[in-house]
């Protein structure tokens, strides 16, 4: 079995078990909003919501970086070095 297969395997456990023993009903009240629903399918969710946000903003600032790099080079400055990871 491969190295990778085995993580899945652990990973899918963990979620199992993280999503039973957190089943509770919780609420979420945001200003006149009032949601209800499992704890485990809450925070799943905010943590997706969460990294795309994070993923959205790392993007936009990589493309600005990459365009300023471009202005520079085109006015025939020497760009800073520059860290798109």
């Amino acid at each position: 079995m491969s190295k990778s297969a085995i993580i899945s395997i652990i990973a899918a456990v963990l979620l199992v078990v993280f999503a039973v023993q957190n089943s509770e009903v919780a609420t979420l009240k945001l200003l006149f909003w009032e949601i209800q629903m499992s704890l485990a399918l809450m925070l799943l969710f905010l943590f997706i919501l969460g990294a795309g946000f994070g993923y959205f903003f790392h993007i936009s600032i990589s493309r600005s970086k990459k365009k300023k790099a471009q202005i520079k080079q085109q006015e025939g400055e020497e760009p800073e070095s520059i860290n798109l990871s």
